[in-house]
């Protein structure tokens, strides 16, 4: 890949930062996607492994192969933004939105544009986040680089833990300090 010059200012930019913080190889929080004049379909993969893991970033208009980063740009990157955040609240496409307004940004890099996708790992009480209508043929986590099918125990493990409700984040209603044991409280 070409040496990446940035424009000094005082501010960087979110593309700078993702450089200095991720390299620029795809890793367990990075995907690069060539989507020249649409969204790849294997995007939504990627979405919900990253999603389900911990979080990461999705730069459509860079392609990736055998170790070599390629900056292809995108044709029409409002439209892109467009489909992306169309087909994000689809309930049909992906169980829940995991992005908000300000999680995507238009960067040129090279002459070219390129789509920024900041996809926040959703919370227990939303996971599975799963493609189409089933979670079981459609739930992925992130390993490494690879997005990668969740199992039925995996995805019954996120639906578990959807479904408790901690004891500590439970608001008990019509209680007082005198319905706690004084020795307890004191132990503890």
């Amino acid at each position: 890949m070409s040496e990446i010059q940035f424009e000094e200012n005082i501010v960087p930019s979110l593309l700078e930062t993702l450089y200095e913080r991720l390299g620029e190889q795809e890793n367990l929080e990075l995907e690069f996607k060539a989507a020249q004049n649409a969204l790849p379909k294997n995007m939504w993969e990627t979405v919900s492994a990253l999603a389900n893991t911990k979080g990461g970033w999705i730069i459509p208009g860079i392609e990736e192969s055998e170790n070599n980063v390629e900056i292809k740009g995108v044709s029409d990157a409002s439209a892109l933004l467009d489909a992306f955040y169309s087909l994000l609240r689809n309930p049909q496409k992906i169980s829940f939105s995991v992005c908000g307004a300000n999680d995507a940004k238009v960067e040129e890099l090279d002459g070219k544009q390129i789509i920024i996708l900041r996809i926040p790992a959703a919370s227990r009480k939303n996971r599975p986040v799963h493609i189409g209508n089933n979670s079981y043929n459609g739930t992925y986590l992130r390993r490494n680089s690879g997005d990668y099918k969740c199992n039925k125990q995996e995805v019954d493990q996120m639906m578990r833990e959807a479904s408790v409700d901690s004891a500590t984040s439970t608001i008990l209603l019509k209680y007082d300090l005198s319905d706690l044991d004084s020795e307890t409280l004191n132990r503890y």
